[in-house]
């Protein structure tokens, strides 16, 4: 009996049944996003968001139909680490490898800046309604701390209402430095 138990483990596993979303804390991700998003996320190398009871944790993932998958992530405690990575795939296909790969700690003024982007964002209370697309771009924002977590999942934002938005994502995009610009 113990043999089939394994069996049946191992399948799993290498099917993907197990533990597959990376997202355990987003209440209202259906299957196919979170299996799609934790796909590319896991090609980066990433892990879900920690649970860590004290700084802020957020990442923006960003999967263009026809451009390359980015992840960029900043974790602030005492300091900001930054960790991005770039795919060879593209967002609305197979993920492919890591292209680049960015770690680096935030200057002060980095810092400063991505705070403030952060609170004009306000992700905090609620994302404006989104429509879901074939083709264009998945913005999804994750943010994690002590409170709790929170996330945005935004097809090819717009402006408005998605201005502030929009401008977090790019700096991150800016401070990470993947050569990676979307257009909303």
């Amino acid at each position: 009996m113990k043999s089939i138990i394994a069996v049946v483990v191992v399948f799993a596993a290498s099917v993907g049944l197990a533990d597959e979303s990376l997202f355990p804390h987003w209440q209202n991700l259906d299957e196919f996003r979170a299996s799609w998003y934790s796909k590319h996320l896991r090609a980066m190398g990433e892990q879900a968001l920690s649970d860590s009871p004290v700084g802020q944790h957020i990442r923006f993932l960003l999967l263009p139909s026809f451009a390359h998958s980015v992840s960029v992530r900043i974790d602030c405690d005492v300091a900001c680490e930054l960790v991005a990575h770039r795919l060879s795939g593209y967002g609305g296909y197979e993920p492919g490898e890591i292209d680049k790969r960015v770690a680096r700690r935030l200057t002060p003024e980095e810092v400063e800046a991505f705070n403030s982007q952060l609170r004009a964002a306000d992700l905090w209370h609620g994302q404006p309604q989104s429509d879901f697309g074939v083709d264009g771009s998945q913005w999804i924002v994750e943010a994690r701390r002590p409170e709790g977590y929170v996330a945005w999942d935004v097809w090819s934002p717009q402006d408005p209402p998605f201005r502030a938005f929009i401008d977090l994502c790019q700096l991150m995009l800016r401070l990470a430095a993947l050569d990676s610009a979307p257009a909303p």
